[in-house]
């Protein structure tokens, strides 16, 4: 962490200079041009022109969009890679990585980016997110942008995200790259504060009024606003907490006047000087700042002089308490300097005088010279101020921080500053205060660490604890594979096993054998010469896993690690201290609340009689004397208050006190763990003195003789008793040495004499006899006596029955006399603590009196020797007896043997092969084909998903371009025939035909004209324009026919010309525009043919015929073709369906038959602990078991332990059972058994018992012996017939015949997994069924899609149809009368057919809305039935009447009100009317109908005809592509469920199930792996099934 944050510091200087370019920011909002006033100084608009480059305001300014959006995507960008940064620095601090190049520059880009952004880079980043946020269409910032529509939405969420990216990272850096250390190096360094957050509130708040009062309309309100806010800052500047950097400090505070005086200045010019710009503003700010900074600094001073004179009794909150400390700190730092001196000297004698601690440090601070003395007195007395500030605040996380930075500073106390920084996670902290507690933690452990490697003594405790920790793990994984190995082979035992039982315990076997290689190879690499890890891992490929050849390297290892360690005398710490070196290593804690409780320890302290589980979570001083343990936390409390050790990290020579009570020397060596993470915790090495009990110890007090502790051995051979001792009883206060030395004043004299240890032995006498007058004790004791009852039971038996009791063997020892006068030759040692001063009398026997112990023990060893030679003679006895029963066996088969030799050493290697094989842990053939056939299918479905995705939205484009032409092509034919109506009726106006008053203007005609000209023209590029589209997507778009069209001459005769139907409707259109610009006068001329009537002949006689015949071809061609397009979908959806549906069923054939062969493998693997003897999954079973007892710590204790708790519950239920059946006596008034009678009734009947459970199994052995025997017998049958043969030795499935026994074991083995094979296949068959249904699902899903797409397009025809023919009755109706005669077209009169043609689709279309099927169509149908079924005329605003002006009272006035009965209804009117009225009759003559009201009233129904028609194809179309688009994101909805479900399914359900299966694979491996090579050697079946049954084959 330390080396971490060091990379985030920078230098002064560039602080400064980034705090001067965020001045220059501040300064120019001063500036800003919103402001429409200046300064008349040159220098004044040089300086504005230079500073406006600071911020991006007046970049925006000078930019266009793009440069804008440019600028938008690389502010958000950078705020992503910082978030990379950030991630990258978090994980790095996380794993505790070592600084790298990369990382190296990561950490300096965000320490980089954070102090820009914490300065000038504010504005620039807020402003460019405001500008896309709050956006004005007539802005300098949105020029020529429509805001919040279209591309401009995503710009905006970008800013969104941008904006809240930016103030999260901005709050981050806030809250982690702070330092709130009063001596740190760091510029910006300083006390909490909340200037930061009101001055990036401010930026906010002054760029938001720019934009929003973008043009410059407030200026007064501007300069106001701009001078309150920083005024506000400065008082904020002035009033919080300041830096810890006074030069730092006054800048801050010089920039902030500047920005103040400024905006000061500024405004009282604006408001007092309304003339022409001058240089008084000039001189006011001159004259203003260094006066506004003076009188800055002086309430600056103030204040730290209010807390100063206050004192921090009388100061009420804590940041004051805070800011008082800091003050002081910094005076003490410069007290060099005479005004500081003299402000140090007032603020002690104010404190003196109320102080009323007799040990404060003020008192030595009045009588210190020393200057480094006095700079701890200094800071030891801001500690004890700043402890009277806790008790006053003791909530206060400001303070405990600031407490802990002296403590480790400047007090170099870790130890003090840990404490507080622990304190601090019990309070309520600010996330700040947290975090740097949390980094001062780190910061604090990695200096300890760093001082722990410079110790004198170099052991790496963190990998000691480390490799305790895992070596505990390491013996409960291997206990725990052991006990699953036991219960595998015990349940294989069973006549039924439990088979699911025994997989499962297989796959945690396997499981547990790889944990434990882990952890070996973990242990391995923090201490590779670790002689009982060797050892026990080696034992256990030995014994438990079968794996000979590992488990013997490393046992060899192991041995020569061992010699080596012997041969070497010279150990090394490492050596000394380490897990090999038989040391005690003992973990405690070191918190002030658990100080000295015990953690963790090793087995050795097994050697001071304790097992460790009894001292987990006891306190350390349970293994002192009682000396030691009174004064033992006083001690440590101490080292820990002062940081100060003479002991620490050096050995010495301690006296610990066994189980017994008696002390035991051992060397101590501790150290204090520098990991902080678990608290504070020490590290103990002891280990006992070698050779110690060749000497007598006595550990007293040297000034009143009390004994504290004896030696084991002053009990045993002089009769002390060691529970004498000071603490271990009652007597312990009258038991001194006075009673013990003869001669004790010559001791005492010696003591006197030296105060120093007595190294040079001298003589004392030691009576005993005292001791045993004084304390009551027995007469004699023999030696023999005082040894240990469970060690004299642990002689042979044969001995002890031939002696008959202990007695008559303690008899056979003479007795002697303990209590008498020693004459011994001791030396003293002394141990002078602070409160606390022992000596150590350490003496011999100076007498002969050791040879009749010497002979007790030759006696006793000689009863062990003897018994061990017994065992030996009997074990060898019966080794040599199975010798000479396995050579007779193989003299028997020697023969044969040696003629299949050659074969067996085949068959030996490819076992083995076959064994390295299982072991390796690598992903099945099997499994990887199914794998790639997965993956294969998932990417070809995705494909083919893609591509189907891919050519519907081709396809729907495709729909939406047609829709488009189709209702275009519509729109042209319906202008066209407006086109061909008006034209003539222009035409008229010029001949004088049509003069209706009430009629058609000709100026409304020609702009009417006119705006039709333009609709064909954009409708014609339209058209154009789609045709490219459908071309370049590969569509045959229909080709267009040729035409007859006739032109007149200026001869007055006639042309024909074939031409496309496109260029005819140009030429029209030309035509047009010729009619439209003419006089009309020109079309009233008879002498020549004029272009007026030229162009009138070619609109109208072509626009009747050719023109009107190639629109209605061009419709249904059209309409034919879309048609076509639609029906061709279908093939290709058919054709990806039945490719997917193959796919799958390719996969299914290759997968199923896999899984199911790989099931098969899986039993058939199983089934070989079938074909395994009885007789060896015991002996299997047994291995288990005694590794158990013999390798694993504590499994003795463990079994005992529940023994006891199951003896005393079968007491306990006895107990209960024997009240029961009192109570029931009673209750039956029967007569009470006497106890000692039912005693021994009962143990009558337990030896009852006994016996007949000895009968059985005597019974079962001898049953079970016969069938071997029997079974021994056929086999040498059966190989004296084999041999007899004398046939190559080969196997085959004649000669390996399998027991009735044998048969049913392998036929229930590996039937168990049937289950996993009949939910294996219907899980894929669920999968099969569940694609193939989406699959045809989505096929008829397209079909219903391409069906509504036909009624969308019929629909759509339908629809757009009715304007052109009702437009066309009305035309041929009114040509009729102009030209007195019927035209006819191919003999066909037009006006009777297109007055059918209106029936026809009115009913037609009709037909349609009433089955319309379509979803998405509301606007559409509501549109429709307004106007066709209600008024009309109540719709009229509704409609889209071009050009022309149409009312609702001009609408119920036409005909009487008949567009008041609905559209459909008018149009019937319309031909029914125009049926009766235009025919020449009587009175009807043409003038009259002309220039009637019959031709007027025609044209004002179609006129309001028209927009309603109109209105409802333009609703229809939207409605369609409406349509159109939300099926296209169905389609997407689908392919993103798709891939979801593909995820799912791949990486959630079948990797996953692949990967178990992978692992129950080679778990199976892993349990064939435990069948021993010597029991397939052995065993003629498994070596068959192993070699030639195809087992290899099913493991590969």
């Amino acid at each position: 962490m330390k080396e971490t944050m060091s990379q985030f510091i920078c230098s002064a200087l560039v602080y400064k200079l980034f705090v001067f370019v965020e001045l220059m920011q501040n300064i120019y909002f001063v500036m800003h041009p919103i402001l429409q006033f200046e300064l008349d100084i040159v220098f004044v608009q040089y300086f504005r022109q230079v500073i406006q480059y600071s911020q991006l305001t007046y970049i925006l300014d000078a930019m266009d969009q793009n440069q804008s959006i440019i600028l938008l995507y690389t502010a958000f960008g950078l705020q992503i890679t910082l978030l990379f940064l950030i991630g990258l620095g978090v994980n790095f601090v996380k794993q505790k990585k070592k600084i790298t190049t990369i990382t190296s520059y990561s950490f300096k880009a965000i320490s980089f980016y954070a102090l820009i952004l914490n300065s000038f880079l504010h504005v620039c980043f807020i402003n460019i997110f405001f500008v896309f946020l709050i956006c004005y269409p007539d802005s300098q910032y949105s020029y020529g942008v429509e805001c919040y529509s279209g591309v401009y939405i995503l710009h905006t969420v970008m800013a969104a995200i941008g904006l809240l990216l930016y103030f999260l990272i901005q709050y981050y850096f806030s809250t982690f790259y702070i330092d709130l250390k009063p001596f740190s190096d760091v510029p910006f360094a300083q006390p909490q504060n909340r200037y930061d957050y009101v001055k990036i509130l401010f930026k906010c708040a002054i760029l938001l009024f720019i934009i929003i009062d973008y043009k410059a309309e407030n200026p007064y309100t501007y300069i106001i606003f701009i001078l309150f806010l920083y005024f506000i800052l400065l008082m904020f500047r002035i009033y919080e907490p300041q830096h810890f950097q006074l030069d730092i400090y006054n800048y801050l505070i010089a920039c902030d006047v500047i920005q103040f005086s400024l905006a000061f200045c500024y405004t009282l010019h604006k408001f007092l000087d309304d003339g022409a710009p001058d240089t008084v503003g000039f001189y006011f700010i001159l004259a203003a700042i260094p006066f506004i900074y003076y009188c800055a600094i002086q309430v600056s001073h103030k204040k730290n002089h209010y807390f100063q004179v206050k004192g921090i009794k009388k100061l009420g909150d804590p940041n004051q308490h805070e800011q008082l400390f800091n003050q002081l700190i910094y005076i003490i730092d410069r007290r060099d300097n005479l005004q500081n001196y003299l402000l140090l000297e007032g603020i002690l004698v104010q404190h003196m005088e109320t102080c009323q601690n007799t040990n404060c440090q003020c008192q030595y601070l009045s009588e210190s010279k020393s200057k480094e003395l006095d700079d701890l007195i200094w800071y030891k007395f801001i500690i004890q101020m700043i402890d009277l500030s806790i008790v006053k605040f003791p909530k206060s996380c400001k303070l405990h921080l600031l407490q802990s930075y002296i403590q480790n500073k400047k007090l170099n106390n870790k130890f003090k500053c840990y404490y507080s920084l622990q304190h601090i996670k019990s309070l309520e902290t600010s996330l700040k205060e947290e975090f740097q507690s949390y980094r001062d933690l780190h910061t604090l452990e990695e200096i300890m660490q760093e001082e722990d490697q410079k110790a004198e003594i170099i052991i790496d405790v963190l990998q000691v604890v480390k490799f305790q920790k895992y070596y505990g793990q390491f013996q409960n994984l291997l206990e725990e594979s052991v006990k699953r190995h036991y219960e595998f082979w015990c349940e294989l035992q069973e006549n039924n096993p439990d088979i699911q039982k025994l997989f499962t315990l297989g796959s945690q076997i396997t499981q547990s054998v790889e944990d434990v290689k882990e952890l070996y190879d973990k242990l391995i690499e923090i201490n590779p010469n670790h002689i009982n890890t060797l050892r026990i891992f080696g034992q256990f490929q030995n014994e438990v896993i079968n794996a000979d050849n590992l488990g013997l390297r490393i046992l060899e290892k192991a041995t020569q690690i061992e010699n080596a360690q012997l041969a070497y005398s010279n150990e090394t710490q490492t050596e000394k201290y380490g897990e090999n070196s038989n040391t005690c290593i003992m973990t405690c804690s070191a918190e002030t609340k658990s100080l000295g409780l015990i953690q963790s320890c090793n087995k050795e302290i097994e050697k001071l009689g304790y097992h460790k589980y009894e001292l987990i979570n006891q306190f350390i001083t349970r293994l002192m004397p009682k000396c030691y343990a009174d004064n033992h936390d006083k001690f440590m409390l101490k080292y820990l208050e002062t940081n100060e050790s003479k002991i620490v990290g050096r050995e010495r020579t301690v006296y610990c006190q066994h189980k017994n009570g008696s002390i035991v020397p051992c060397l101590l060596m501790f150290k204090i763990l520098p990991q902080l993470k678990k608290g504070l915790r020490m590290v103990n090495f002891f280990k006992i003195l070698e050779n110690y009990d060749s000497h007598y110890y006595i550990l007293f007090n040297p000034t009143t003789f009390l004994i504290y502790g004896l030696s084991q051995n002053c009990q045993d051979s002089f009769g002390i008793p060691v529970n004498f001792a000071y603490g271990n009883n009652a007597h312990s206060n009258d038991f001194n040495m006075e009673i013990l030395i003869l001669d004790f004043n010559h001791l005492v004299e010696k003591l006197k004499i030296s105060q120093e240890n007595i190294l040079t032995a001298f003589p004392l006498q030691l009576d005993t006899t005292k001791l045993q007058k004084q304390f009551i004790m027995e007469d004699s004791v023999d030696r023999l006596s005082l040894m240990d009852e469970g060690e004299i039971n642990n002689n042979n038996n044969n001995l002890l029955n031939q002696n008959g009791t202990t007695e008559n063997l303690k008899s056979s020892v003479k007795k002697e006399s303990l209590f008498k006068v020693y004459k011994i030759s001791c030396t003293v040692e002394k141990q002078i603590y602070t409160d606390l001063e022992v000596a150590i009398l350490k003496f011999t026997e100076a007498t002969a009196f050791q040879e009749a112990s010497k002979s007790g023990n030759y006696y006793q060893s000689e009863i062990k020797l003897k018994s061990k030679q017994s065992k030996y003679s009997s074990s060898a006895t019966k080794k040599k007896a199975d010798q000479q029963i396995n050579e007779d066996y193989l003299n028997e088969d020697r023969s044969s043997v040696n003629s299949v030799q050659s074969s067996l050493n085949d068959d030996m290697r490819r076992l083995k092969d076959f064994k390295a094989l299982m072991s390796e842990k690598k992903v099945p053939r099997n499994i990887r084909t199914i794998q790639i056939t997965m993956l294969s299918l998932t990417l070809i479905l995705l494909t083919v998903s893609i591509v189907d995705l891919v050519l519907k939205g081709i396809q729907n484009t495709s729909f939406k371009y047609s829709s488009q032409i189709l209702s275009d092509s519509y729109s042209i034919t319906n202008q066209m025939s407006t086109i061909t109506l008006h034209s003539r009726i222009l035409e008229m106006i010029g001949t004088g035909e049509y003069n209706n008053s009430n009629g058609f203007a000709p100026q409304f005609l020609r702009e009417d004209l006119i705006t039709r000209l333009k609709i064909v023209q954009q409708l014609q590029f339209n058209t154009l324009k789609v045709n490219n589209d459908l071309q370049k997507s590969d569509v045959d778009v229909p080709t267009q026919y040729q035409y007859n069209f006739t032109s007149l001459l200026i001869d007055n005769s006639f042309k024909d010309t074939q031409l496309a139907l496109i260029d005819s409707i140009r030429e029209a259109l030309s035509h047009l525009v010729i009619m439209i610009g003419t006089d009309l006068k020109n079309f009233k001329i008879n002498d020549y043919i004029t272009p007026a009537q030229q162009s009138f002949f070619y609109i109208n006689y072509n626009g009747l015929r050719n023109i009107r015949l190639g629109l209605v071809e061009r419709l249904d061609q059209i309409y034919t073709f879309f048609q076509d397009l639609i029906s061709s979908k279908f093939g290709t959806f058919l054709a990806l369906m039945i490719i997917s549906i193959i796919i799958l069923i390719i996969t299914h054939a290759i997968v199923i038959p896999i899984l199911l062969k790989v099931d098969r493998a899986n039993n058939k693997v199983l089934s070989m602990f079938g074909l395994i003897p009885p007789i060896e999954i015991k002996e299997l079973s047994d291995k288990c078991e005694k590794f158990l007892k013999d390798y694993i710590e504590d499994f003795n204790e463990k079994k005992e332990l529940e023994n006891r708790i199951n003896n005393k519950n079968q007491e306990d239920n006895k107990k209960q059972q024997q009240q029961q059946d009192k109570h029931y006596i009673e209750m039956n008034n029967e007569e009470h058994i006497d106890e000692k009678q039912k005693e021994q009734i009962e143990k009558q009947k337990e030896l009852q018992r006994i016996e007949d459970e000895e009968k059985e199994r005597l019974r079962l052995e001898k049953q079970e012996e016969d069938k071997r025997k029997k079974q021994e017998e056929e086999n040498k049958q059966k190989r004296y017939l084999r041999h007899k043969k004398k046939k190559k030795h080969k196997y085959n499935i004649q000669e390996i015949e399998l027991t009735e026994d044998e048969r049913t074991r392998i036929e229930k083995l590996e039937r168990s997994n049937e289950k996993n094979d009949s939910s294996a296949l219907i899980k894929f068959m669920l999968f099969f069924i569940l694609f193939t249904g989406f699959f045809v699902t989505q096929l008829v899903l397209e079909v219903i899609y391409l069906n509504n797409v036909n009624f969308l397009f019929e629909h759509l025809k339908l629809s757009h149809q009715r304007y052109y023919i009702m437009m066309y009755r009305v035309v041929y109706g009114v040509e009729d009368i102009i030209q007195q005669k019927s035209i006819n077209i191919d003999n066909v009169w037009m006006q009777q057919t297109y007055h059918t043609l209106i029936y026809d689709a009115e009913r037609d279309v009709f037909e349609s809305y009433k089955s319309f099927p379509l979803t998405g169509f509301d606007s559409y149908k509501q549109y429709y039935d307004w106007f066709n079924f209600n008024d009309m005329c109540s719709n009229i605003t509704l409609m889209s009447p071009m050009d022309i002006t149409v009312t609702e009272q001009g609408c119920r006035q036409v005909q009487n009100g008949i567009l008041e009965k609905g559209l459909r209804t008018s149009v019937i009117n319309l031909a029914l009317y125009s049926n009766d009225s235009l025919k020449i009759s009587g009175n009807n003559t043409k003038q009259t109908i002309i220039n009637g009201n019959t031709f007027q009233i025609i044209n004002d129904i179609v006129k309001y005809i028209r927009p309603a028609f109109n209105t409802l194809n333009e609703v229809y179309i939207t409605d369609s592509h409406d349509y159109i688009n939300y099926s296209q994101s169905i389609e997407v909805v689908k392919f993103i469920v798709l891939i979801i479900a593909w995820i799912i399914l791949f990486f959630i359900i079948w990797m996953p199930y692949l990967t178990k299966l992978s692992i129950q694979i080679w778990q199976t491996k892993g349990m064939l792996n435990m069948i021993p090579m010597s029991i397939i050697q052995k065993n003629e079946k498994l070596k068959f099934r192993f070699l030639q049954d195809n087992i290899m084959t099913m493991v590969q």
